[in-house]
């Protein structure tokens, strides 16, 4: 796995002004239960693309599950609002 997280750092270092390439270095923070170095990835990709819903809906997840339940909440929101189907069921059940 350390193979594949260098090979992360080096596409987000090659370009940083690309969303996805934050995005997809928080899927895989997220899927590796790294959840602080997840939502720092997400966050740069919302700066530079701020209205991808999947960014928001993925950092208020990885909020939740770092124990920042109230802003990850506001994100599952955000997201719902946005389209984003699965937040819906998820606030009515983490987001009392």
């Amino acid at each position: 796995m350390i193979t594949l997280a260098k090979e992360f750092s080096d596409v987000v270092a090659k370009n940083p002004a690309d969303a996805d390439a934050h995005g997809n270095a928080g899927n895989f923070h997220f899927l590796m239960g790294e959840y602080t170095p997840a939502v720092i990835d997400y966050n740069k990709a919302l700066a530079l693309s701020p209205q991808v819903s999947d960014y928001i809906f993925y950092r208020g997840l990885a909020r939740i599950l770092k124990n920042d339940t109230m802003s990850g909440c506001k994100d599952l929101k955000k997201s719902a609002e946005m389209g984003v189907d699965p937040a819906n069921n998820l606030l009515k059940y983490l987001c009392r």
